[in-house]
């Protein structure tokens, strides 16, 4: 009898063969064979099946083991490349709002980033630990461009806010420059990561800014010593001495200064302004021009807190770093002096400080594309109190770069008033009774009452109601008052409004007094009056 399977197919025969009492087989014995060999076709499936599947499954076996063995070679290779990786290297991915660090990353990530805790974590988080928020928000924003495929990658690299940062590790008190670049990973055209490697590059930074250090210091060398050679000896040792004095005054003076409020602090800050303002107008005047430079870009930043009104303990610290990178240029004048001075006999000449004041006048006249002559026919700095000779020098200095920067008019505006097109600046010195007269005059536009008088108000200095009853005298001497002026920007000549407050603070020390005269479109005068003995 035939043996079929569940589909109806023969899959075998059954036979048998004599009864045991040797009768004929009877329909009977027929029906029970067939029902028999219907469970005997299904037996004979099932062990077929399973046959086949233990094959199957010991073939799988064979090919899990062979594959979890290339999967662990593969892994022990990888982390042999990243464990040997100096740089720190993983991948990104994105998940939602967040930005994750794959399950794998070098060795050198953990150390440069100071923590161990890397792996699936928020790397947006992460950063914030030593990144500014700033910063962050930037990178945060430049991320999500950067999985938009259809925008350049080329062009966004340009746009990374890491590839150069500043990082400040709080816990270790480590400060490091870091290099992140990204590299999108292409999948089906889509990006389906950004890989991302990042390099600690703070030796390489520390590195040029030392050979920036040692240039700048080579150029500060050779402009003193060629500054020094064109001078008198006298005059260099004067001004050291000047610059020492201005120096530890900076010093008293951030010792003193205490950050109780706001005003206590902007007003050790102006303190601090005039000091500075009185430094770069002396290396001016010497054509120090590194120094004039350093000392700008300090009271740029001095100016900046002023006006912010909000000045408090912390920017007090950063004025006493930003005046400390004043000293290098101290000790290379000494230095340079006492070199000098090993080779040449000390020289002494008159008129030292017409002639360097002469060259102040034509670099701030070639930065203002003026043309001035400074007249000295009836100058004598001999009449003037020597033992208050720094001041009254801040005083010329300040007012002569003032006439040239607010008073004489550029060339085209004096040829269409029908003036001489080189402008003029006069100074003259006479004894009068109980001590000593300067004047220092031009012949440019003259001093715009009108301006002065809405720049004070619009500062608050006066009201509208006070102006009224002003006359000329007092309206002029409001531009003694700090932070005000009629210029409308800052330059490195004027613009700060504190030059004219430190002409004043210098004056009032020597007990002096000023007489201001001035006509719109023709000339202003200041006339000093220097007492005969000044302590």
């Amino acid at each position: 009898m035939a043996i079929h399977n569940q589909g109806g197919q023969i899959t075998g025969a059954l036979q048998v063969l004599n009864k045991e009492n040797d009768e004929i087989f009877n329909q009977e014995d027929i029906e029970l064979l067939s029902a028999f060999t219907s469970m005997v076709g299904v037996c004979l499936e099932n062990a077929n099946a399973y046959a086949e599947l233990q094959s199957e499954r010991q073939s799988l076996e064979i090919k899990v083991i062979e594959r979890t063995a290339e999967l662990a070679m593969a892994k022990s290779e990888t982390d042999q490349i990243l464990n040997a990786v100096e740089e720190g290297l993983f991948l990104l991915y994105q998940s939602r709002d967040k930005y994750i660090i794959g399950a794998e990353h070098s060795l050198a990530l953990a150390s440069i980033f100071e923590t161990d805790e890397l792996r699936s974590k928020n790397f947006l988080h992460i950063l914030t630990r030593f990144i500014t928020k700033e910063v962050v928000n930037k990178t945060t924003l430049f991320l999500d461009l950067m999985l938009e495929i259809e925008k350049k990658q080329s062009f966004l690299l340009k746009l990374n806010p890491l590839n150069l940062v500043e990082a400040v590790f709080v816990s270790s008190g480590n400060m490091k420059f870091l290099k992140f670049k990204f590299e999108r990973v292409v999948s089906n055209n889509s990006i389906d990561h950004l890989m991302v490697t990042v390099r600690d590059i703070t030796e390489e930074v520390k590195l040029k800014e030392k050979l920036l250090e040692s240039e700048e210091k080579i150029k500060r060398e050779r402009e003193i010593i060629y500054t020094i050679l064109q001078s008198e000896p006298g005059t260099i040792e004067e001004y050291i001495s000047g610059l020492e004095h201005d120096l530890e005054s900076i010093n008293t003076a951030l010792k003193k200064g205490g950050c109780k409020d706001a005003g206590s602090s902007i007003a050790h800050l102006t303190n601090l302004f005039r000091i500075v303002h009185s430094i770069k107008g002396n290396a001016a005047l010497l054509n120090f021009s590194l120094l004039a430079q350093k000392a700008n870009e300090i009271e740029t930043r001095f100016g900046e807190l002023i006006n912010s009104q909000k000045a408090g303990y912390a920017d007090l610290v950063e004025a006493l770093f930003l005046c400390r990178s004043l000293h290098p240029f101290l000790m290379g004048l000494k230095h340079s002096l006492a070199k000098i001075q090993s080779f040449q006999g000390q020289k002494k000449a008159t008129g030292q400080f017409e002639r360097q004041l002469m060259k102040v006048v034509e670099k701030s006249a070639a930065e203002s594309n003026k043309s001035v002559d400074l007249d000295f026919q009836n100058f004598d700095a001999s009449l003037l109190p020597a033992s208050n000779q720094k001041r009254w020098k801040d005083i010329v200095i300040q007012v002569v770069r003032n006439a040239i920067s607010h008073g004489i008019e550029p060339v085209a505006e004096r040829q269409l008033a029908a003036k001489e097109v080189t402008g003029k600046i006069f100074l003259s010195t006479a004894s009068e009774e109980g001590g000593t007269r300067l004047t220092i005059e031009d012949d440019g536009a003259g001093m715009d009452e009108k301006k002065i008088a809405e720049k004070a108000i619009a500062m608050g200095i006066i009201t509208s109601r006070q102006l009224e009853t002003m006359d000329q005298s007092e309206i002029l001497r409001l531009i003694f008052h700090a932070r005000l002026s009629t210029s409308d920007k800052a330059t490195d000549l004027s613009g700060r409004g504190m030059g004219m407050n430190i002409i004043d603070d210098a004056l009032n020390s020597m007990g002096g007094s000023i007489e201001i005269e001035t006509k719109r479109g023709v000339f202003t005068r200041f006339t000093f009056h220097f007492p005969g003995q000044v302590e």
